[in-house]
């Protein structure tokens, strides 16, 4: 829920209340659907985890559409860093 809170402010305020609610509920469904795909059958995945990661997503690809500065570099590496951390990140790499 913390990830949620985070994201939700900076992103809402960027696009908006109507197209974040939208941007959320398409990528939880499509993470679900993912892990529908991927997962064994006695397995079954339920929450909000795809729609987080899908909205860390769209702040990585809103941060492109800034002019150079501080502001894009930080949006992404905030974006990466929390995502990278978050339990339901995909397998990642070990950190040297």
């Amino acid at each position: 829920m913390l990830a949620l809170w985070r994201v939700g402010i900076l992103l809402e305020r960027l696009i908006g209340w109507r197209w974040f609610a939208a941007l959320f509920c398409v990528s939880a469904i499509d993470g679900s659907a993912a892990s529908l795909l991927i997962s064994p059958d006695n397995i079954l995945g339920v929450g909000a985890s795809g729609g987080i990661i899908g909205l860390f997503a769209a702040v990585i690809v809103a941060s492109f559409h800034f002019p150079s500065g501080p502001l894009p570099k930080a949006l992404r590496i905030g974006a990466i860093r929390i995502s990278y951390f978050h339990p339901a990140a995909p397998a990642r790499p070990p950190v040297a």
